[in-house]
């Protein structure tokens, strides 16, 4: 099965849009897998097994792994980041995680000369028809209380058969910004196939490095917040938006035009007391304002247009009470959920599908040590308690349905296991748990077919050692992470 598949506007490897549910998937080159030469009786999500663990350091424990064909050759690599390290790491999904024999000439991690954080992006930077995707990494160097952000483009070169390092920009001096820049995406914002660009916060820029567009905000957690969203929202015409948090920017070259601010929708409505803020914390380690807000996107209503669901803060500032918005632009329409934990650090990304089988969307979300289901109505479904621990509380969760039953099971993992649910409607089930001890983030499992076999398979991180315990340092253990690939077992086999 080859997986080299571009989409022609945007590459989402943010995942605003779950894995194969709604039509994206990681980078749009992972593909979702359909196999309908057998009865949906041999299909269970409780029949798993382990297919291979990666070495100790080939991610870290809170890594967020992405899937790609990046040398063309039909099959897929796995890449994650290791932020202590300070490398890009690329594995061999045939060969049981080894290093890919593209990371370099000698197969090992790339040293990147920066401290990546935890996602990348990754698409077509060199043209129509490229043979090659390219990725995307942001970092910094220094400490995240002096950091300098860089960011390094690399990308498959066919004569040495391995990676080749394109450039590397320095964030500050182009975008006048000190501030992290969240999570980074590709997308092609104008609707040719030639002009794709890179993105994050309220920035836009060439592949070359140059800046296309930026807004005027330059303290990007407060006010934009940390996973900006590239897709047509308005006007259906193929011509991309900006999404930011309760803002939609219309692009044109050099410049972001306030196209729609979700404050105005929120005045409409009077049973709705407050604005809407980015949420934010007092981050110690940097000792500036955090945020984990990001943008996701899908026709939550069912009436054709898409609805944006993201979290923040209702009332008179950044740290109000943390809520759920669900807004639809093109209605002028807003509902929002209070979560009843009020987790002073928001929430992780949305989650939306159908969970419970019953036609309509979900939205699930982390908030604290809670997981909240969400029905059609946008009121909660159910919580069950997680273990986030109190520094984070807002890793994310992902979507399949492997038995192809209309239901999505649910795929999460916390500090102590992975685990996949099912939506009793009024509860969850746990349908298994497999030990894995992380120093959580904003990460999640994603799904994908890994060793080209037409069956889904399951990729995660975790710690190498399952015995390391979680109040030692962050900094040193973390670091000592590996990716771990559940499949079908038992003759079982999963769409």
């Amino acid at each position: 099965m080859k997986i080299k598949e571009y989409n022609n506007h945007t590459y989402m490897t943010r995942i605003a849009i779950i894995t194969c549910l709604l039509g994206y998937s990681f980078g749009a080159l992972a593909q979702c897998v359909e196999d309908t030469s057998f009865d949906a009786d041999d299909l269970s999500i409780d029949d798993i097994s382990l297919k291979w663990s990666s070495a100790p350091e080939t991610a870290n424990s809170h890594g967020q792994p992405f899937v790609a064909d990046l040398d063309g050759d039909g099959s897929p690599e796995v890449i994650v980041t290791n932020e202590q390290n300070s490398t890009l790491n690329i594995l061999n999904s045939l060969d049981n995680g080894a290093y890919d024999a593209i990371s370099k000439s000698t197969p090992g991690a790339i040293d990147l000369g920066f401290k990546p954080y935890n996602t990348v992006a990754i698409g077509d930077l060199d043209g129509t028809g490229s043979d090659y995707p390219s990725i995307v990494v942001a970092g910094y160097t220094g400490t995240l209380a002096s950091p300098v952000h860089k960011m390094s483009i690399w990308r498959y070169d066919e004569v040495a058969n391995a990676m080749d390092h394109i450039n590397t920009f320095d964030i500050d001096s182009l975008t006048g910004s000190n501030s992290a820049p969240g999570t980074i995406g590709i997308a092609n914002f104008e609707g040719t196939d030639t002009d794709a660009k890179i993105y994050f916060a309220n920035v836009i820029l060439n592949a070359d490095g140059s800046v296309y567009a930026q807004g005027t905000d330059a303290d990007w957690p407060t006010t934009i917040g940390y996973g900006s969203l590239a897709l047509d929202v308005l006007n259906d015409d193929g011509i991309l938006e900006l999404i930011t948090a309760g803002k939609i920017w219309s692009v044109s070259a050099g410049s972001l035009t306030l196209a729609e601010n979700i404050n105005v929708d929120i005045d409409l409505d009077a049973s709705i007391t407050g604005d809407y803020y980015v949420k934010t914390w007092s981050n110690l380690a940097s000792g500036n304002d955090d945020s984990r807000v990001m943008i996701s996107a899908a026709d939550y209503n069912l009436d054709g247009n898409i609805d944006l669901v993201f979290p923040g803060a209702l009332g008179s500032g950044k740290t109000d009470p943390t809520h759920v918005f669900l807004w639809s632009p093109k209605d002028s329409t807003v509902s929002v959920f209070k979560p009843s934990n009020n987790h002073p650090r928001g929430t992780g990304r949305i989650a939306m599908g159908d969970t419970d089988g019953d036609g309509a969307l979900n939205a699930l979300f982390v908030s604290g040590n809670t997981l909240y289901n969400l029905n059609e109505n946008f009121q909660q479904q159910w919580s069950f308690t997680v273990n986030e621990g109190n520094t984070t509380g807002y890793s994310g969760v992902t979507l399949y349905d492997f038995d192809s039953d209309g239901k999505s099971e649910i795929l999460y993992r916390d500090r102590d296991y992975f685990k996949t649910f099912s939506d009793l409607g009024t509860t969850a089930q746990t349908i298994l748990e497999a030990p894995c001890k992380s120093y959580t983030r904003e990460e999640y499992p994603i799904v994908a077919d890994l060793n080209n076999d037409g069956k889904a398979e399951i990729c995660f991180s975790c710690l190498y050692d399952n015995s390391t315990d979680l109040a030692s340092d962050e900094n040193i253990n973390s670091p000592l992470g590996a990716l771990r690939v559940y499949g079908a077992s038992n003759g079982s086999r999963w769409q």
